[in-house]
């Protein structure tokens, strides 16, 4: 396999270790995120746009996840076919 792919694989598999300790770290329990510093060093707010803070809630964060998952699991296939998820 090329270097690249394993690169993929490292870098996403970093995404959602990420993914994952956000949701641990984050108070969710009022309406949305409850701000402060766990929320601005999340890689939600750290690479989405500004603009629709006010929709990253706890659900958004777990679709984030979950995606970052699915394209984990396409980059990790050993064929090599096409990613079903252009995230």
């Amino acid at each position: 396999m090329a270097d690249g792919w394993h690169a993929g694989r490292a870098v996403n598999g970093n995404i959602v270790y990420e993914c994952i300790d956000d949701l641990r770290r984050i108070d969710f329990s009022d309406a949305g995120a409850s701000g402060g510093d766990e929320v601005a060093e999340s890689l939600v707010h750290r690479f989405l746009p500004t603009r629709f803070r006010h929709d990253y809630d706890e659900a958004f964060f777990r679709k984030v996840l979950v995606t970052a998952v699915k394209v984990a699991q396409d980059l990790a296939d050993p064929v090599g076919r096409a990613a079903a998820c252009t995230a």
